[in-house]
């Protein structure tokens, strides 16, 4: 497939690309007004607002069919029509340079390797590669402008990208990140799997990897249930809310089917061996990983600020990006979140005056950063981190402490000086 397409004209490529992106665009835009808590009829693709003027086909093309959407600006707002248009305007155009970026200047390679993207292996691996990084960047669009409208985001976007990172990766290795190893004969690329900067052990394919995967994907499911804990009547009667509350919601049918179907189509790619299943553990470990990390801080922010520092949807969104990149790539996004805040509150607070912060878009900002200048952080930071082995976690586990203890002075500062 990828070397029918290289025959094709570049113009042809990329025109392509920009026409196909541009309508992936109008369903980011789709589920941005669609999925959210409080759904808005301004899709041309969802049911109209009852008083609104007749759809027409033009509508429904990308970009300019929301030059005629104005229209209903009396319904909407008067601007309404402007973020989505941008939005589908700037995947057609970015698409079209993170194609060149990934597939054509070999961006995510060592300096010394980008030469060789003609390579056959090579070429696929990063077509392939791009593919899976527009599908995330859709995702983490949708689930940006939810967050800055709502400040929330909603498991209709998280659970099916989850599962879609899980597919990805079970399909091939080659969804994940590219790795320089350095040996006596020259420097050779490998995905960054759940063992890197190792090379991939057999032990993880027998039955311990897929224990570990099968534990880590019921977590998952569990993590969505309806999970609360009341103890204003004693233990016993906590476990018996605890219990009744995982019912309590409708979903709870649907999650048990997602778990009983997940876990078979788990344990038949471990079935096949080595071919998909390496890909799948590690986007396992990389779900796990990522939400686990947002949860611990959540936890321990929440307890010393005595009030929710980060929503639920900020675990499930950082899982989902772990699905995708995996564990290492996900560990190193996570901290260059907050450096993103300052370029993003500047330009909503411009934009909206609004002084509510949301931390997903961080996360998808952070994200983006570590697969952009990904060979840069790998080499310089990445691989002697994650070199660590066990010492990793401890210096994980400190620095969580230390930021519970920070913030608990915090807390007390302000008490002591504001009431």
């Amino acid at each position: 497939m990828v070397a029918l397409w290289l025959t094709l004209p570049v113009a042809v490529q990329y025109g392509i690309i920009a026409v196909v992106a541009a309508i992936y665009g109008g369903i980011v835009n789709w589920a941005i007004y669609s999925l959210a808590y409080n759904p808005r009829p301004i899709s041309p693709w969802s049911s109209p607002d009852p008083a609104a003027p007749p759809r027409r086909a033009v509508d429904r093309i990308p970009i300019v069919g929301w030059w005629g959407l104005r229209r209903e600006r009396q319904l909407h707002g008067s601007g309404f029509w402007i973020r989505p248009l941008l939005i589908e305007f700037a995947f057609s155009i970015l698409a079209c340079g993170l194609y060149y970026y990934e597939t054509r200047y070999g961006g995510l390679l060592a300096p010394q390797l980008r030469d060789q993207l003609d390579v056959p292996g090579l070429a696929h691996w990063m077509h392939f590669l791009f593919f899976c990084h527009l599908l995330l960047m859709g995702l983490m669009a949708a689930a940006t402008f939810i967050d800055f409208d709502e400040q929330t985001v909603p498991d209709a976007i998280t659970i099916p990208g989850t599962l879609l990172g899980f597919a990805l990766a079970a399909h091939s290795v080659e969804a994940f990140l590219p790795v320089s190893l350095r040996h006596a004969g020259g420097v050779f690329l490998e995905p960054v799997l759940l063992t890197a900067p190792g090379g991939w052990s057999a032990d993880w394919s027998g039955t311990a990897g897929l224990w570990l995967g099968l534990g880590l994907y019921a977590g998952w499911c569990f993590a969505l249930a309806d999970r609360r804990v009341i103890l204003r009547r004693g233990f016993r009667k906590a476990v018996t809310y605890f219990f009744a509350g995982l019912v309590r919601l409708p979903s709870w049918r649907f999650l048990l089917a997602l778990w009983v179907f997940g876990s078979l189509a788990i344990l038949g790619v471990w079935a096949m061996g080595e071919t998909h299943w390496p890909g799948l553990l590690s986007s396992l470990v990389g779900m796990a990983v990522g939400g686990g990390m947002v949860w611990a801080v959540r936890i321990v922010a929440g307890t010393a600020m005595a009030q929710e520092a980060m929503g639920f949807g900020d675990v499930t969104l950082m899982g989902m990006i772990g699905a995708f990149v995996g564990w290492q790539p996900t560990l190193i996004a996570f901290p260059l979140a907050p450096m993103t805040a300052i370029l993003i509150v500047v330009v909503q607070y411009a934009l909206t005056r609004n002084r509510v912060v949301a931390f997903g878009p961080y996360l998808c900002a952070g994200t983006v950063v570590t697969i952009l200048a990904w060979d840069y952080l790998w080499t310089w930071y990445g691989a002697p981190a994650f070199a660590l082995g066990f010492i990793l976690p401890v210096i994980l586990l400190g620095a969580l402490g230390l930021m519970g203890a920070m913030l608990i002075t915090w807390r007390w500062l302000r008490e002591a000086l504001f009431g």
